[in-house]
């Protein structure tokens, strides 16, 4: 009986034991999933700070990797302390989830391409993020369970022996002592949570764009910090405004299309507009370009507020439009070039087929302007050219097309003639424009023109042929001896 009673308490101290030590596992596995739920807040900031940064430096793929690494170290942990109940299969799966998700939009970052990695940032690692929080959570709940029913069935087991006020003395010190664990464990992952906020705040408050959220009724939730540097208003004079207000006229509607879509076919898509800096009141107000990345605060949500990182891009915009401008205008006189005419040439011709008008063409090319050069020399002799161009511009109708070919050879295109006689108006108009005298390095000179004139029949014609009758016309005016013009009508030769 001895033996025996003595094998029934080794029994009953290895059962506790068991129980116990099952106990422990549970909370040391509690403040596992609390570790790697830091984890995810760090790189979630961390893949912030590289979307506001424009690109993913290599100290923040260090880092990414340092937390990465510490994840699979908290996982490997947990397999050694794994209780059937504990749902580490489930946690394992979120967090890969969520990893893969994390790398695609990493690898768009290191392409180079913003928008898609911003677009992937709102879809697919927000949702796995979420994915991963909602398993957390229910994993959190079975491992407290776990605990809390082992350390309970070893608390009875050890209660059992002893007397009633015991048992209960011991169950109630056995349920502040969980408390007080439970307590411990929350406060730990609060302080985990905070330090995960606030590095949010300090990158968003830190970044060179400007972050603004904005309410589907158009007002400004949020503004970030770097507002005062490139609106010129603090964060909190936007706070509550009407972002519509900060947006140039002309680009509202753009805005309207924004508020009004539905979230998943906003997020990742950018939008270029112009914003006030300056405040009107102060008479100082201007206008820069800026282009915006669109996400969304909640993916789920069709109507959810709407993030924009924005980044001043005026001076890109302005080179792209002097570039534009460069490609198609001459530089000297700041008219179309031989091209820009040439495509509205057709445009017009095209319209004039279906509307049963005529178009116009004249080539102007001026009488022994080599002279004016030899005498005076080239920067004189471009002074006169722009003088001329100017000169011509204002003789013809504001929706007229003055090109300059080249050298002193000048093209005019008018649109919706009635007849010959509105080109030869038109043509009379130029010569009388440049008759008057110039006064170049106080020599005054008169120059003549020779002018080629060309009206469309109104049936199929090309721009090459026009261009080919004007240009003979303008020859034909030159051989004859100049300071005149000749007219080919296109309407008696088809």
């Amino acid at each position: 009986m001895l033996v025996g009673s003595v094998g029934f308490a080794l029994a009953a101290s290895f059962s506790i034991a068991a129980l116990r030590g099952a106990a422990d596992a549970g909370r040391r596995a509690q403040a596992l999933v609390a570790s790697l739920e830091a984890t995810v807040y760090e790189r979630s900031a961390l893949e912030l700070e590289a979307l506001s940064g424009n690109g993913l430096s290599p100290e923040q793929g260090d880092r990414l990797q340092a937390a990465r690494n510490r994840a699979g170290e908290i996982l490997e942990r947990l397999a050694l302390d794994e209780r059937a109940s504990f749902g580490l299969s489930a946690l394992r799966l979120a967090m890969d989830g969520y990893q893969s998700a994390l790398d695609e939009e990493l690898s768009a970052l290191g392409r180079g391409a913003l928008g898609e990695a911003a677009a992937l940032a709102a879809t697919n690692v927000a949702a796995a993020r979420e994915q991963f929080a909602r398993v957390r959570t229910a994993t959190e709940a079975q491992l407290a369970d776990s605990a809390a029913d082992s350390g309970l069935a070893a608390d009875v087991g050890t209660l059992s022996a002893l007397l009633s006020a015991a048992i209960l003395v011991s169950l109630l010190f056995r349920r502040w002592e969980r408390s007080r664990r439970r307590n411990a464990f929350l406060s730990g992952e609060q302080r985990g949570l905070a330090v995960s906020e606030a590095r949010f705040r300090g990158l968003v408050q830190h970044s060179s764009d400007l972050i603004t959220v904005i309410g589907r009724d158009g007002r400004v939730a949020y503004a970030s910090a770097s507002a005062v540097r490139l609106l010129e208003r603090t964060a909190d004079d936007l706070l509550g405004i009407a972002f519509r207000d900060l947006v140039h006229h002309d680009d509202r509607a753009r805005l309207e299309e924004l508020l009004n879509a539905p979230s998943e076919s906003v997020s990742g898509r950018t939008f270029e507009w112009r914003l006030k800096i300056g405040d009107d009141d102060r008479r100082r107000s201007s206008w820069r370009t800026f282009e915006s990345v669109v996400s969304v605060v909640n993916p789920n949500d069709p109507r959810s507020e709407v993030i924009l990182n924005s980044r001043d891009v005026t001076e890109r915009h302005d080179l792209e439009a002097a570039l534009r401008h460069q490609a198609t205008h001459d530089p000297l006189t700041g008219l179309a070039n031989r091209h820009v005419l040439t495509e509205a040439l057709e445009r017009a011709l095209v319209r004039a087929s279906r509307g049963g008008s005529h178009v116009g063409l004249l080539f102007v090319d001026f009488d022994d302007f080599k002279e004016v050069n030899d005498a005076l020399g080239h920067a004189a002799g471009d002074a006169v050219l722009i003088e001329l161009a100017g000169r011509i511009r204002r003789a013809i109708r504001a929706d007229g097309v003055v090109a300059r070919f080249g050298g002193d050879e000048f093209a005019v295109l008018i649109e919706d003639l009635d007849g010959l006689e509105q080109a030869e108006l038109v043509a009379s108009r130029i010569h009388a424009a440049l008759a008057r005298p110039i006064d170049v390095d106080d020599e005054v000179r008169i120059i003549a023109a020779s002018i080629g004139v060309v009206v469309s029949s109104g049936g199929e014609q090309s721009a090459r042929d026009l261009m080919a009758a004007a240009d003979r016309m303008m020859y034909q005016a030159k051989a004859a001896g100049g300071n005149q013009h000749l007219i080919f009508d296109a309407r008696s030769a088809a």
